[in-house]
């Protein structure tokens, strides 16, 4: 199942185009498998700070630099 998902997700970085729902069916893996990856790499991207956004605390003003 790892080898599957793994393979789907370097199909899907080198076939932007795609969807989740393709690579899942070419691959014989669950959607949700695909998507909760995808869901977690979207939200460690950093934010205009150079930090990652946490669960709350977004609206604390920061020291001027």
């Amino acid at each position: 199942m790892k080898k599957r998902l793994d393979a789907a997700m370097e199909w899907l970085a080198e076939e932007p185009n795609e969807k989740a729902c393709t690579a899942a069916q070419i691959f014989n893996v669950q959607q949700s498998s695909i998507h909760m990856p995808q869901h977690r790499q979207h939200h460690q991207e950093s934010n205009s700070w150079g930090t990652f956004n946490q669960h709350g605390g977004n609206n604390v003003n920061l020291p001027e630099a």
